[in-house]
């Protein structure tokens, strides 16, 4: 099996073909592959296939082998994948040219490649489904320590929470600390640390559940943070958001409580390709 390395503002995964969307793929073998020492390295694996409505099929794993969330940088480098493999763009009505239409584990996305600076590099935009909830929790300053923050589901759950300076920040450890915090069992929580820097410019830092550790940046949190920050009235719904690797452009449109036409934009990167042993696939 060929197997691909990408990274996605230094959000980094393993994608694969794989023929059949439901073809099982053990979770130990996900493990493996993602191991940093063992296998290829990643923060998470995707798996592409064939749809009977779309142009493709992703599924996403995160390097602990859980599943279920969607993965918006994940998401970005499928769509450049999608095109590297020769799979043809499905634009609906409306869509602007070069649009992928693709099923994803929290349903239907669109995505398309706005340049490709060369080879291997692409600016992805992609169209993230609808928040239709956000909570805002108030500190528990007589338990815990509990902050102020922001609870959402951007594909994965997100909790927001903002600092003068998250530079110096252990962020493994205040991360993992909110992670398991009894008011997000028992599945837990992705936790996002944001600072503002300026009007419309925030920088964030993630914990990432699943890979239990902090990521360079994560497309599902920068996109819970830029909201977060709106509300906050930080910013506009038009967003320039900076991680640990790169920067972002989070565009939405409040409705209510609900907010819609979401859109993250940010670069991908073809790493290397590999062949992986075949008596030791699955």
């Amino acid at each position: 099996m060929k197997l691909y390395k990408y990274q996605g503002a230094g959000n980094d995964f393993v994608v694969a073909a794989v023929s059949g969307r439901d073809t099982e793929i053990p979770s130990g073998w996900i493990v493996r592959v993602c191991d940093r020492r063992l296998g290829i390295g990643a923060d998470g694996l995707i798996a592409i296939s064939e749809s009977d409505t779309c142009a493709f099929s992703m599924r996403y794993w995160n390097s602990d082998g859980s599943s279920g969330m969607m993965c918006g940088n994940g998401g970005r480098c499928a769509v450049d994948f999608a095109k590297r493999m020769g799979i043809l763009p499905n634009p609906g009505e409306g869509d602007p040219e070069g649009t992928y239409v693709f099923e994803a584990p929290d349903g239907i996305h669109k995505g398309r490649i706005l340049k490709e600076p060369d080879a291997y590099r692409a600016v992805v935009e992609l169209q993230m489904n609808d928040v239709d909830k956000v909570e805002r929790l108030e500190p528990d300053e007589d338990g815990d320590g509990f902050p102020l923050s922001w609870k959402m589901n951007t594909g994965a759950e997100h909790l927001v929470i903002f600092r003068e300076d998250i530079s110096n920040l252990d962020v493994e450890a205040e991360g993992s600390r909110w992670r398991y915090d009894r008011r997000f069992a028992p599945k837990g929580t992705n936790v996002d640390f944001v600072k503002v820097e300026d009007r419309n410019h925030i920088i964030v830092r993630t914990y990432e559940k699943g890979v239990e550790a902090e990521t360079l940046s994560c497309g599902t949190g920068v996109i819970a943070s830029a909201i977060a920050a709106y509300l906050r009235g930080d910013c506009d719904d038009d967003c320039t958001i900076r991680t640990t690797m790169n920067t972002f452009r989070v565009t939405f449109r409040q409705d209510g409580n609900a907010f819609r036409d979401i859109a993250l934009t940010g670069d991908t990167e073809l790493v290397f390709t590999a062949e992986y042993p075949s008596d030791r696939i699955f």
